[in-house]
């Protein structure tokens, strides 16, 4: 009896950690464009970054707008400076699966719960970006 106790709780160990490892680091939300238009209207502890890809020879383009630009990399040094109960949407433009992943990660260890991906076609949000 004691050998298969032991043997069910090692069995349980290994499920839980091979779950964590192959999963997400975080469960996230994917907003609509309409619906962080409402938010930005009525939540005053919204941020939102435009997170691109790390790039060794190329500069990152700053788009002028509410969006925080930056990098995953770039990520890490402004954590710090977020209040732990900020609404957090992040913007992808370009970045692989597993630099998100990362950011992921990150998050979750600076204890940030509330963080949402905006899901966008490319058509419809550069209009309305832009104002037209």
């Amino acid at each position: 009896m004691e050998i298969a106790l032991v043997c069910y709780f090692l069995y349980a160990a290994a499920i839980l950690i091979w779950c964590s490892l192959s999963g997400d680091w975080l469960q996230y939300l994917v907003i609509s464009p309409d619906q962080l238009e409402q938010w930005s209207a009525s939540r005053s502890d919204l941020i939102v970054f435009e997170m691109h890809p790390d790039r060794k020879n190329q500069p990152v383009v700053f788009a002028v707008g509410t969006f925080l630009t930056t990098t995953p990399s770039g990520l890490k040094g402004l954590l710090d400076w977020i209040p732990p109960d900020s609404t957090l949407v992040f913007c992808n433009r370009g970045i692989s699966s597993r630099s998100i992943q990362n950011v992921q990660q990150l998050l979750v260890l600076h204890q940030l719960s509330r963080i949402y991906w905006l899901d966008e076609t490319p058509q419809r949000f550069a209009t309305n970006r832009s104002g037209r």
